[in-house]
């Protein structure tokens, strides 16, 4: 059973370099170097989500409780029918979540997307053009308190801003 008791594990992020361009092999590498600033991601799960059963007669959580009446969420796919919730009561008893957190060098920054179509996204009621908007988030993680300044190196004929 996966995530069955308290697992941890630690990446850097990129977890590979792509080769050396000077490397006539054409490798991709570990992360190895260890003089470089790179972030880590750091995972694990633990039982803190874990709800016990809840005992019919008091309808209080019971640790010592039923814990074998159970049943795995649900899929509507029909090729994998899954039985109905056996009882209401049971509900978190394997509730036990993966969590995760960066370490870094006390500074992040990030855009909380994947990918989006540059350009323009049509046009307003005056015929003007609406822009692309991307968030950025940045985040100081030293404790102590720091200024950054950001700027857009845009490409000519290319309107970008901050606001």
């Amino acid at each position: 059973m996966p995530f069955h008791g308290d697992y941890i594990d630690i990446a850097p992020s990129p977890m590979f370099l792509p080769p050396d361009p000077f490397d006539r092999h054409g490798r991709w590498t570990f992360n190895l170097d260890s003089s470089q600033a790179w972030v880590f991601h750091t995972s694990w799960t633990d039982n803190r989500d874990v709800r016990p059963p809840i005992n019919p007669d008091t309808g209080q959580p019971d640790w010592w409780g039923d814990w074998v009446k159970y049943n795995p969420p649900r899929s509507f796919q029909d090729n994998f029918p899954s039985p109905e919730c056996a009882d209401a009561l049971t509900t978190g008893m394997r509730n036990q979540n993966i969590y995760t957190a960066s370490i870094s060098q006390g500074f992040i920054v990030g855009s909380p997307g994947n990918s989006k179509p540059l350009g323009t996204l049509g046009e307003d009621s005056n015929g003007n053009p609406i822009a692309r908007a991307f968030p950025v988030t940045v985040k100081n993680t030293t404790g102590d308190p720091k200024g950054f300044i950001l700027m857009i190196n845009a490409p000519q004929g290319v309107d970008a801003s901050f606001v």
